[in-house]
């Protein structure tokens, strides 16, 4: 009994050892090696962090609370503002001037590694692409961003998002549900809503598939 005890405190030893080893390799890391991004994080409002879980703590298990503390902190900062998840900083910005600026900027076209989740399902497009390979895609779509087009595509909009609320607001009832299928319904309506514009489904085709150029 007491070979075993003696074991058990090693084991337990070195996994504190191992604990206080990673503690110190993330603090140098992100908080001492890169002390002057940290100083600029720290200028941007947000929620209080702390060491390793950043401002996690905001965000529930719960969807809907999970959505409630959101549409808080937009409320509370309105503008900009910075979260920590773990050691990875995200900004959110909600100002449309500062969205067309980080849009309209030529050379943030790397996406995080945030998007690869939804990878599965969207595919490498425009929306979750990269690099080179987001250029090729917004080489193609380009001419189908124009205004006139997209006001043809007004009233196909309206109501196929309309129809698409009037569906997810009668689930409601039934508690969390799957959008994913709702949402490309939606997608194949607006797709063949105006067949005459052909360039503008295959826009929406190649966002939402594997498609590659």
């Amino acid at each position: 009994s007491d070979l075993i005890f003696s074991n058990g405190l090693v084991t337990l030893f070195l996994l504190v050892l191992i604990i206080m080893a990673l503690a110190a390799y993330v603090h140098v890391k992100y908080y001492v090696h890169d002390k002057r991004f940290m100083d600029l994080a720290s200028r941007i409002p947000g929620p209080r962090w702390y060491p390793f879980i950043g401002t996690a703590y905001v965000f529930d298990r719960d969807v809907k609370e999970n959505m409630k503390n959101i549409v808080q902190l937009t409320t509370v900062y309105p503008n900009v503002s910075r979260h920590w998840i773990g050691p990875l900083l995200y900004i959110c910005i909600q100002d449309p001037k500062d969205i067309e600026k980080v849009l309209s900027n030529n050379s943030l076209i790397w996406k995080s590694d945030a998007y690869d989740f939804v990878k599965p399902n969207l595919g490498n497009g425009l929306l979750t692409g990269s690099g080179e390979e987001w250029k090729r895609h917004r080489k193609v779509l380009r001419p189908t961003f124009s205004f006139q087009i997209l006001e043809n595509y007004l009233s196909v909009f309206n109501d196929k998002y309309r129809i698409l609320s009037e569906v997810l607001e009668s689930e409601m009832d039934k508690g969390i549900i799957d959008a994913y299928p709702y949402l490309l319904n939606c997608i194949n309506d607006v797709m063949f809503g105006k067949i005459k514009n052909i360039y503008f489904s295959l826009t929406i085709y190649i966002l939402f598939s594997n498609t590659r150029f």
